[in-house]
């Protein structure tokens, strides 16, 4: 899931934590990539399923039990996990490569962190 994503998932993991976050200037330096068409794809997928997608975080954040924000991001992930698979199959195709990724860094953060 790309930076406006992510940061709209954290987003939602600190509202449902009861936090609140300040930021100052972008942590994020966008550099062309080799393969722009294939962000342009990747892209333009993405604001097709834009509402749907966003109605699909909010069922995966309604079960995430407020805590530290690796625990709660693991919980957001495999609720994720489960609504993308019953998700469309063009959304499916989309979101569960992304689903994996998810966690696999849930898993290597859990690890050093020691939770």
């Amino acid at each position: 899931i790309g930076d406006i994503w992510g940061g709209f998932i954290c987003k939602n993991l600190i509202l449902h934590n009861s936090d609140i976050l300040s930021a100052g200037e972008p942590m994020i330096r966008h550099h062309k990539e080799p393969e722009f068409l294939k962000n342009i794809r990747q892209e333009h997928y993405a604001h097709l399923m834009g509402m749907r997608f966003c109605d699909m975080l909010d069922e995966a954040c309604a079960g995430v039990k407020p805590g530290d924000y690796l625990s709660m991001y693991g919980q957001f992930t495999s609720a994720f996990t489960l609504v993308c698979e019953r998700a469309p199959a063009y959304f499916r195709a989309y979101l569960m490569p992304t689903c994996r990724k998810m966690q696999i860094w849930v898993d290597a953060l859990s690890s050093v962190s020691g939770s």
